[in-house]
């Protein structure tokens, strides 16, 4: 008979292994205390408070803030390649103009308001609402 016949006949029982939760902390590691992510707000409540907040860029996504996490290197690099590029186009076809970091726009959708704030942000100069 081999091994495999006879876990068929009979039932094996494994010892219970711990699991990761019990090393872990009831809260994530990397989580500051002062981070509002989650935290439900109106929207007057987000431009007034949280819109050019000091500590931490948020953004508001259907009545929550939403933390915008900081720029890596690379991030930087690919930001300086695509203005670098936009500006050039824009000084030849001035069809449009653009705005870069930290500027808010709101965005209604028919279940959901957002107010992001893009790295990049591209506005054609035949918007109904210019900039």
């Amino acid at each position: 008979m081999t091994v495999l016949e006879r876990t068929r006949e009979s039932i094996i029982s494994l010892p219970q292994l711990p699991t990761m939760s019990r090393y872990l902390p009831p809260t994530s590691v990397w989580q500051n205390p002062d981070d509002e992510t989650g935290k439900r707000v109106t929207l007057e409540e987000y431009w007034e408070h949280y819109y050019e907040n000091g500590d931490y860029n948020y953004e508001y996504v259907d009545g929550c803030l939403e933390a915008k996490p900081m720029a890596k290197y690379i991030d930087v690099k690919m930001y300086s390649w695509v203005t670098g590029g936009l500006s050039q186009y824009l000084r030849v076809n001035p069809i449009a103009k653009f705005t870069t970091l930290e500027m808010g726009f709101k965005f209604r959708f028919i279940s959901k308001t957002q107010v992001r704030k893009p790295d990049i942000g591209i506005v054609l100069n035949s918007n109904p609402i210019p900039l």
